[in-house]
């Protein structure tokens, strides 16, 4: 660790608040824990996840970022296309069924406040164009940055790939690797339906 990151990670102030149920203001807890912060030495720039902080804590913050993983216009396409591959006998579920509502509510949500962020930074082409065509954003705010890996900086490592290739026991002659690397809900079940279905199609 370098001096710069010591020094910022022994300025740190850590509050460990105990899980709360459900609706017993754990948002508000969080908000008096940086209300306290900010009274002994103010924030420059406070981010947050989501809409993790209310507004009534955030509205009085000058420099607020905020991070969206997915838009739910994002989320809503997903799902349309997953119930796209339901077979022509198979009913939808309730909690398809239901996901698919809520979602239209979060999407109309999203496109009324979202209108109060100064800027939007959008790191695909696609979700800029959602940000300007259906967020109604001005073209102005909306700035895209895309979310890639610095090749200069980041290059191919053949060695580490041959290691890795014999660790997954991969044969040395395939060209053609397919790989998903996350969370199960972000849909790695349906990249193996999909290369089932490809590989009966092919001779």
């Amino acid at each position: 660790m370098g001096p710069t990151c010591q020094s910022l990670f022994l300025s740190f102030s850590v509050h460990l608040l105990p899980p709360a149920p459900p609706g017993c203001g754990a948002a508000t807890r969080r908000g008096s824990c940086t209300e306290a912060e900010a009274e002994n030495d103010p924030f420059d720039v406070i981010h947050s996840e989501s809409v993790a902080m209310f507004h009534c804590w955030a509205r009085d913050v000058p420099n607020l970022v905020v991070s969206w993983h997915g838009i739910s216009l994002e989320a809503l396409h997903s799902r349309i296309y997953q119930d796209l591959t339901r077979g022509e006998d198979e009913r939808m579920s309730p909690a398809s069924n239901h996901s698919l509502a809520q979602s239209v509510y979060r999407v109309l949500s999203e496109v009324h406040f979202f209108r109060s962020y100064v800027h939007h930074v959008a790191i695909s082409d696609t979700t800029g164009e959602m940000l300007r065509d259906v967020y109604q954003i001005p073209n102005r705010r909306v700035h895209v940055i895309l979310n890639g890996v610095d090749e200069a900086q980041f290059e191919p490592d053949a060695a580490l790939g041959r290691a890795f290739r014999e660790d997954l026991r991969l044969p040395k002659g395939a060209n053609l690797v397919l790989g998903v690397s996350g969370r199960l809900v972000k849909g790695a079940d349906l990249v193996l339906v999909a290369v089932g279905q490809i590989s009966l199609s092919l001779p």
